[in-house]
């Protein structure tokens, strides 16, 4: 699914990311405080890949059904953007499409809980990004 209004110029990865960024903030339970640094940990095993072709690691400890549902979509997300990039295995034209998703969801008119995850999912993306660069 595109939503046109976004459409323009930009990596084919932008795409999924959309789709991964929808999955993570919208579809997952982040109710109470409890369930924020679960959704944290989430981010975070996401965060670990460092291809397109690595499966990034479930990390999330709770008990939201719909987070392991979203991780095996996210998985498949990535798998598909992996082979809309041919050769290219690079995962940062992924994270910096991810990151500009993330931000907008800052915007969106979303409970609190949700605009601050985020902020810390923005924060661990940064992170990974700025440390690829360092290599």
């Amino acid at each position: 699914m595109i939503d046109f209004s976004e459409t323009r110029p930009r990596n084919i990865v932008a795409d999924f990311a959309r789709m991964e960024t929808i999955l993570k903030f919208e579809m997952s339970r982040v109710e109470t405080v409890e369930d924020l640094p679960r959704m944290i940990e989430f981010e975070q095993g996401l965060a670990e890949s460092d291809s397109l072709e690595d499966v990034p690691p479930n990390r999330y400890r709770g008990d939201d059904p719909l987070v392991e549902k979203a991780h095996s979509v996210i998985c498949r997300l990535r798998r598909y953007a992996n082979t809309a990039t041919l050769f290219e295995t690079d995962i940062v034209p992924y994270w910096l499409a991810l990151l500009e998703w993330t931000f907008s969801v800052l915007s969106y008119d979303l409970p609190p809980l949700r605009r601050k995850l985020a902020a810390y999912g923005a924060a661990i993306l940064c992170g990974r990004i700025r440390a690829r660069a360092a290599i």
